[in-house]
């Protein structure tokens, strides 16, 4: 059955009929409306369930994201600074002076690490000297010194350009001299000394004079052993330039971030030589060999060695080696180039004409047979000084021979011929090494 029903106020007019608007009457007469006023309630109760949940993501969500954090690439400088001291009057790189062996491995450490992550803007070397000698003369040896760093730098690192490296030498260093007299308070006549190296109407050359002649030398001769040596240096800096991730507040609306400036391409590796190195085995000498050879880096951590061996001499008839050969080994580097560990893969070929007693006499078949074959060695080389080093090297390997044998006297027949597949030592020396800078 269907009821007509219209509200008006707080009555109710139900097919015609009029009543007031309670609970009671709703729920006796009219059941139906019930369901109706469930229905709205129902309504309500899910708008308030939608508002708590939206209220949850903005808390959780929407307002941590104004509050979110980005991050932005910064450009940073970073330097890295190396002292290396010198002899007197000195401006080869001695290895084992004072801590020159750590100092000198911590910056190679550095820039090898650096060049594959980071971008190295520049190295900039300052070379300096004590003030013994005269002004102009300690300006020349400050350059050598600063030179020699430079050429170190380049000979060691083959990525590196002559763009990236600043060598200048300063001369004396009289400012830290002064902070070192001031520091020192057991400098025999310190205060007379601080009035020399502060007196104005003296040159550099003459207050070295004053200095020596101060309380008849006793000044100068504390000074040669306590503070003189650390002012024979040479001042690496190593200048870094790279990106680091900064973090910024972002606000809404975002900040529009700018691209970031892309990292330098890394230059390929020079394939030309920075210097090359002449040599002699000292071994082959003792045996009666002459010979020479030189060494030049190719790639990273590669080099390639040529020795040549001759010799037409017979020392006494029992004893000849006459030969012409060569050894080529391409050398793998386990540290730096052409210091330290190396692995080689050498070939051989020599033609020869040698006795070793009185009675035989070997030469290559008519002389047109030459002895070949190939093998591996292990070397180390060990700096000396300046540019002076010793290299120690064997090696094992394969030798093709084929040979005429000769009655051993003058003009002596052959009487044979004979072949030989030989397994072995195929290199050893004890070479001198001497390196030429470009």
């Amino acid at each position: 059955m269907f009821h007509s029903m219209k509200n008006t106020g707080n009555l109710i007019i139900i097919n015609g009929k009029t009543g007031i608007t309670s609970g009671f009457f709703l729920k006796r007469e009219y059941p139906y409306l019930r369901t109706i006023r469930m229905r709205k309630s129902e309504r309500v109760n899910k708008l308030l369930k939608t508002s708590f949940f939206l209220c949850l993501f903005c808390l959780f969500f929407v307002i941590p994201s104004l509050h979110a954090q980005t991050s932005v690439p910064v450009e940073k400088l970073d330097t890295f600074c190396y002292s290396l001291l010198f002899h007197h009057n000195r401006y080869e790189i001695d290895y084992e002076l004072n801590e020159n062996a750590g100092m000198m491995h911590r910056m190679d450490s550095v820039i090898r690490f650096h060049h594959e992550y980071h971008h190295i803007s520049s190295i900039d070397i300052l070379a300096y000297t004590s003030f013994e000698g005269t002004w102009e003369s300690n300006i020349k040896l400050s350059e050598n010194r600063a030179s020699a760093i430079k050429n170190y730098l380049l000979d060691t690192f083959l990525f590196l350009e002559q763009a990236y490296l600043h060598a200048e030498g300063l001369s004396e260093d009289w400012n830290l001299f002064r902070e070192k007299v001031i520091s020192d308070e057991n400098i025999p006549f310190r205060k007379q000394l601080i009035e020399i190296i502060d007196n104005p109407n003296l040159n550099y050359d003459q207050k070295e004079s004053g200095i020596k002649r101060l309380a008849r030398g006793a000044t100068y001769r504390y000074l040669l052993k306590n503070i003189l040596f650390a002012q024979r240096r040479v001042d690496v800096h190593v200048i870094l330039h790279y990106e680091e991730e900064a973090v910024l507040p972002r606000i809404v609306p975002p900040v529009t971030v700018g691209e970031p400036k892309p990292r330098p391409e890394p230059r390929p590796e020079s394939v030309a030589p920075k210097f090359w190195a002449v040599k002699t085995n000292l071994l082959q000498w003792g045996a009666g060999v002459s010979n020479i050879g030189v060494e030049y880096p190719v790639a990273g951590r590669f080099s390639m060695d040529f020795p040549v061996v001759y010799s037409p001499y017979t020392i006494r008839n029992s004893w000849k080696i006459r030969t012409l050969g060569i050894q080529p080994e391409f050398r793998w580097w386990g540290n730096r180039q052409m210091i330290g560990h190396f692995l080689g893969l050498h070939a051989h070929l020599a033609y020869y004409n040698m006795a070793t007693d009185e009675l035989d006499r070997y030469q290559d078949k008519e002389g047109k047979t030459p002895l070949w074959g190939a093998g591996l060695s292990y070397g180390y080389v060990l700096p000396l000084r300046g540019r002076w080093n010793m290299e120690f090297t064997a090696g094992a390997g394969y030798a093709r021979l084929v040979y005429d044998v000769f009655y051993n006297v003058s003009n002596g027949t052959a009487y044979d011929t004979r072949s030989k597949n030989y397994w072995g030592l195929t290199r050893a020396g004890v070479t001198l090494v001497y390196k030429l800078n470009k």
